[in-house]
């Protein structure tokens, strides 16, 4: 018969990831998750707890366990986990700034009613929640999950959590949970602990963003935010490309050249990192000077970097106000002498835009007009005195329908007889053989991505790279022309599993 003792009871910060956190646990395929909310640590007796459990799971299939969530319970939580030995209890914490700006953010008028209505309301509700842990922490049916360890090693985080619960798992049982508890911002799909706030996105270090100067003064004056951040590892760094090419250089990471990049040459190196900017706008009013303080970010730095431009005739680059961009290429290699300057290839999208069907037939007039248009965007660059080595493919929502800048070998072809390497499809799998490991950060969905990163911890903390195996190679890849690079970024969710595969050092 089914009760408490069947029981996962998920609690913690409001606004914290309960819900994310129940609905990771509930996709175990031997959980089955209570929809809504299940308070019942304030009931006083275990049989008044039983009953309760039994009646939420009368209509649910049946299960070895359940899962259930209440942040309000994290209250009662230190009398419910001696009530209940034989059940579990999760409680997860946040960074107490980004669960202000979601109370701050979100939609639901209890999230900006009574107490909620201020940072300092909002906290003093924090210090009481986490009260109620901190009288059961060396309990041991009771574990503590900080949402930013599951949200940036997923695969690790829930393996412990699966570990703690007796619940067994493999790559493939995390891969599948991970798939249906993944934020998928890039489509559109919101995340799944609050689909009635559009932006909330599943990201940290949103407070960087949307804390104004005074709350923020409030965090660090008031005693339990304060002293939380320091006992659980929150810093007052914000997010930025500065900041991560800061911990980069502090870690000894080596900046790959042009000459390296085409090369491939990246053994007998701890980590390498090839830094690649894709112009993909010059018109909007703030491209240029972002473009530039990205050039002096890395010029003080001594990174080299690949700066790829699209055609000089491109409408993204219409209304520049320097006419053409050579002047602009000058003034990043006066920023940064170790810069070099790539062709951003756009073949494909005049004649096949992102809708058109699939051509093969490489007589098409199409097709060879494609490749005379892909001449052109070389020659004219060269008679503005810029000459191509590199080059990578302009991605613009086509796909893998042929033909696009990237999967079609004429393409490649072509800019070879040029003197020009694709990275896409000539390079990057060349560095791939080569390293050990081979991981990515992109900017792509205003928000700053990790991929096959084998190591735990925010890629602002040095650790992340001196921890990496020798020979890594890592491709990071930004758009310093669609948004102003001098402000604050966020952090999106890491969807890879190699933190299961790579045991931790």
């Amino acid at each position: 018969m089914t009760d408490s003792k069947n029981f996962i009871f998920v609690t913690g910060f409001p606004r914290g990831g309960t819900s994310w956190l129940r609905n990771c646990i509930g996709a175990h395929p031997d959980v089955v998750q209570v929809p809504g909310e299940l308070p019942v640590m304030h009931l006083g007796r275990k049989t008044e707890v039983d009953e309760a459990c039994r009646v939420a799971v009368s209509e649910l299939e049946s299960a070895d366990r359940y899962v259930s969530k209440a942040p309000a319970d994290a209250l009662s939580i230190d009398k419910a986990c001696r009530m209940l030995p034989e059940s579990r209890f999760v409680f997860i914490v946040r960074d107490p700034r980004d669960v202000v700006v979601s109370h701050q953010r979100g939609t639901k008028k209890w999230m900006s009613a009574g107490r909620n209505k201020s940072c300092a309301g909002i906290l003093d509700k924090l210090e009481e929640y986490h009260a109620g842990y901190t009288r059961c922490q060396d309990a041991e049916n009771v574990m503590l999950v900080k949402y930013e360890d599951l949200h940036q090693s997923f695969a690790s985080t829930y393996g412990r959590i699966a570990d703690f619960l007796d619940l067994s798992y493999d790559s493939g049982t995390i891969r599948e949970v991970m798939k249906k508890n993944s934020f998928m911002k890039l489509t559109g799909r919101k995340h799944i602990e609050d689909r009635d706030a559009a932006r909330r996105k599943g990201v940290i270090g949103d407070w960087a963003i949307h804390l104004g100067d005074a709350d923020i003064e409030v965090v660090k004056r008031n005693a339990f935010s304060s002293t939380f951040m320091r006992d659980h590892g929150y810093e007052w760094k914000r997010f930025s490309y500065a900041t991560i090419l800061e911990t980069m250089a502090k870690a000894g990471v080596h900046g790959l050249s042009e000459d390296e990049l085409l090369t491939a040459s990246i053994s007998g190196r701890p980590c390498s990192v090839a830094l690649m900017h894709d112009i993909d706008i010059l018109n909007h009013g703030m491209a240029r000077e972002s473009i530039l303080e990205t050039a002096r970010i890395e010029g003080a730095l001594g990174f080299p970097a690949l700066y790829n431009f699209l055609p000089i005739d491109d409408p993204r680059y219409r209304g520049f106000k320097g006419k053409d961009p050579t002047g602009l290429i000058a003034e990043i290699r006066e920023l940064n002498p170790d810069a070099y300057i790539g062709l951003h290839l756009n073949a494909s999208e005049r004649l096949f835009p992102a809708s058109a069907e699939e051509c093969e037939n490489p007589d098409d007039p199409r097709i060879k007009e494609t490749v005379e248009y892909l001449h052109e965007q070389v020659d004219r660059w060269e008679s503005l005195g810029v000459r191509f080595r590199v080059g990578t493919a302009h991605g613009y929502g086509r796909g893998k329908r042929v033909p696009n800048n990237r999967d079609t070998p004429l393409y490649s072809k072509e800019l070879e007889s040029r003197g020009i390497m694709l990275y896409d499809t000539m390079i990057r799998g060349e560095i791939t053989r080569a390293a050990s490991v081979s991981a990515s950060f992109t900017d792509v969905g205003e928000s700053i991505r990790v991929r096959q990163m084998p190591t735990a911890g925010l890629i602002t903390n040095p650790d992340t790279y001196r921890e990496l195996p020798p020979d890594s190679f890592i491709r990071f890849l930004t758009h310093p022309g669609n948004y102003d690079v001098r402000k604050p970024t966020v952090m999106g969710f890491r969807e890879d599993l190699w933190q299961s595969r790579i045991p931790a050092r």
